[in-house]
């Protein structure tokens, strides 16, 4: 079963919001947090499975002026990658643990959705975080061919498109959902950074202050992740206090498929991936 919801982030962002609910009793809470520029639609097919297959109340909601919580013209948008990450992520937070205050909390952050997890505040009564492909990434850690079209996003094409338009047109390149002109620009400062969005935290960022001995992290890598490899995982789990040996590698075959890669773990092709993020 699934309930669509509306919430506000502190600074009055209105948001969009589904929770999918399990037939039987629940055995927990899990918030989605989604990548930069994919939907919560995308998420749909995992999360009816977490709730039938696993007993989990998901909820899955889009990113301010992005899907479902698009508001006018993307163009006039002012929304940043740190709101996503920040304002938006802890209002979902917020919001289902109002409405589920007596259930274990879990969180899944894809990409975008784990990165910014240690900036946060009120990251206490968390039961566990799953990071799937998230890390913090430069252009240069990129291998080849796919460098070249980072590069390409990062200081050709991305750049004439965000002056041309205002915003990203996502929809038009194939990536995913259009993108406001603010989120791209911090984005591509962060991707374009040795340090990610390091030599922000403290100044015009939160610091980073993970202090959460009580909550378990688990952090998940594609072997054939080309957008955000292995050993850029691993960095951020150093960011959770964590070291290598926390990273667990998938290898798409090992599983009996072709291809994961950065977007795919929640690919209903990919079902069987599932397991693995839940286990």
């Amino acid at each position: 079963m699934k309930k669509v919801e509306v919430f506000k982030t502190k600074d009055g962002a209105e948001l969009i919001g589904e929770f999918f609910l399990p037939s039987g009793a629940a055995r927990g809470a899990l918030v989605i947090n989604g990548a930069t520029g994919v939907p919560q639609t995308f998420y749909r097919a995992f999360a009816e499975y977490a709730a039938q297959e696993h007993g989990f109340v998901v909820f899955t909601y889009d990113y301010r002026d992005m899907g479902r919580s698009g508001r006018g013209s993307v163009r006039k948008s002012t929304a940043s990658m740190a709101d996503w990450g920040l304002q938006d992520q802890q209002a979902a937070r917020a919001y289902v643990r109002r409405n589920f205050p007596e259930l274990a909390f879990w969180t899944i952050g894809h990409s975008l959705g784990a990165m910014t997890l240690p900036l946060q505040q009120d990251t206490s009564g968390i039961d566990r975080v799953i990071c799937v492909a998230s890390g913090n990434v430069s252009h240069s850690d990129h291998p080849w061919p796919y460098r070249a079209q980072a590069l390409m996003f990062w200081f050709g094409l991305g750049p004439m498109m965000a002056a041309l338009f205002g915003y990203i047109p996502g929809k038009l390149l194939g990536i995913g959902e259009d993108l406001p002109g603010p989120a791209y620009w911090q984005w591509r400062h962060w991707c374009t950074s040795k340090n990610t969005f390091g030599d922000e935290a403290g100044q015009t960022l939160p610091a980073i202050n993970w202090n959460q001995p009580a909550t378990e992290v688990k952090f998940i890598a594609f072997e054939d992740d080309v957008m955000m490899p292995p050993h850029c995982v691993k960095r951020l789990a150093r960011d959770y206090g964590k070291t290598d040996a926390d990273v667990t590698v998938i290898t798409p075959a090992a599983l009996g498929l072709e291809a994961v890669g950065h977007i795919g773990a929640f690919s209903r092709k990919n079902r069987a991936v599932w397991d693995q993020i839940l286990r």
